[in-house]
């Protein structure tokens, strides 16, 4: 996994240890914000990432070089609520925090692709 991807992880997960006030989300969202400055980062040859927390969501923007397969969605928010239920550092983050996830992608010149909504209730469920 790449050391930027690992350090943004490190930092937004080492959150889900403190309690959930209105000034623990504060700092969650500024260390998130600080972590973000990190991105973009690519994850491979065709996908790079970019992310924001606000508001109770976590928002992925993802910049894909190529084309999304016609079932893409369903495979992918099936495969995505598998990791946010099966990953344990993960599950805790979104049990505590209760935020919803979006994972949206765009083409290479910007233009929408798709977007992957996930409630937090579809991941404790």
């Amino acid at each position: 996994m790449n050391k930027k991807i690992q350090a943004i992880l490190f930092l937004f997960l080492s959150f889900s240890l403190f309690a959930q006030t209105d000034e623990d989300k504060k700092y969650l969202k500024s260390s998130v914000e600080e972590s973000a400055k990190n991105c973009p980062v690519a994850l491979d040859e065709k996908t790079i990432m970019a992310y924001n927390y606000a508001s109770n969501i976590m928002e992925y923007q993802f910049t894909f070089d190529g084309v999304l397969a016609d079932n893409f969605e369903v495979f992918k928010k099936s495969e995505l609520i598998n990791k946010w239920k099966t990953t344990a550092d993960q599950n805790n983050l979104i049990k505590f925090y209760r935020f919803k996830l979006n994972y949206i992608y765009h083409d290479l010149s910007g233009n929408f692709l798709t977007k992957i909504t996930i409630s937090p209730e579809e991941v404790l469920n």
